[in-house]
C-alpha cells in the first residue's frame, strides 16, 4: 500500500520581526535563513506603503530575485484607523486585498486588538465591523485571498463574529500570545 507523500513544511517570517526599518534588503535576509520560504510583509510600515505601486513592484521583484513568497500581508492600517471605521476601513481593506492579489499572497492578518476589537456584547460596535466583513468577504475571495481577524477576543466571542460574518474568506488568526496576553489562556486548549 503506498502512502501519500506528506508535503513540506513551508516556513515564512513577519518582516516586522527580521528588521526594524523597511528595506528590499529584508529577503536577502530571509533567503539566509535555513528553511525560510517567505516573508510576511507589512502593507504600512513607518514611511513606506504597499498601497503605492512602485513600493509593491519593487517588493514582489526583490522576492522574485531571491526566489522567496509573500504568502500573506499585515499591518493593513495607517494610524488612527481600523476595522471599526467602516468607510476609511473599505479603502484600506481594497487596497490590501488588490496587493495581496498582486503579490500572490493568499492570507491578509487584520489587527483588531485592545480599542480596535470590536465589543461582542454591544451591537452597536460589532454591527458595523460585521457589515464591512461581509463587504469586502466576496472582494478578498474573488483575489484568492482569506482574511485573518487577529484580535483580542475570546473564544465564543471569536465564534460569535465568525458566524455573524459567515464567509468563508473571513476566518480567525489565532495568535497564541494575544490570547495569554487579553486573558483567554484558560479558554484555550492548546495553553491549559
Amino acid at each position: 500500500m503506498a502512502t501519500a507523500a506528506v508535503p513540506p513544511l513551508k516556513i515564512a517570517h513577519r518582516q516586522a520581526n527580521m528588521i526594524r526599518t523597511p528595506t528590499l534588503e529584508v529577503f536577502e535576509l530571509a533567503s539566509r535563513i535555513p528553511g525560510l520560504m517567505g516573508v510576511e510583509l507589512q502593507v504600512i510600515m513607518q514611511a513606506y506603503s504597499l498601497w503605492d505601486r512602485e513600493t509593491l513592484l519593487s517588493y514582489k521583484r526583490e522576492a522574485n530575485r531571491w526566489g522567496l513568497r509573500v504568502p500573506s500581508l499585515a499591518g493593513i492600517w495607517p494610524r488612527g484607523r481600523s476595522m471599526l471605521q467602516t468607510r476609511t476601513g473599505e479603502e484600506c481593506f481594497r487596497k490590501a486585498i488588490k496587493a495581496a492579489e498582486m503579490l500572490g499572497s493568499s492570507v491578509i492578518l487584520v489587527a483588531a486588538l485592545g480599542v480596535n476589537c470590536p465589543k461582542m456584547d454591544d451591537e452597536a460596535s460589532y454591527g458595523p465591523a460585521v457589515e464591512l466583513l461581509r463587504k469586502m468577504a466576496p472582494v478578498a475571495a474573488g483575489a484568492g485571498v482569506t482574511l485573518g481577524i487577529e484580535n483580542s477576543l475570546g473564544t465564543a466571542d471569536n465564534k460569535k463574529l465568525i458566524d455573524f460574518v459567515n464567509e468563508p474568506a473571513v476566518r480567525v488568526f489565532w495568535d497564541l500570545d494575544n490570547v495569554e496576553f487579553y486573558g483567554h489562556a484558560s479558554e484555550s486548549p492548546l495553553l491549559v
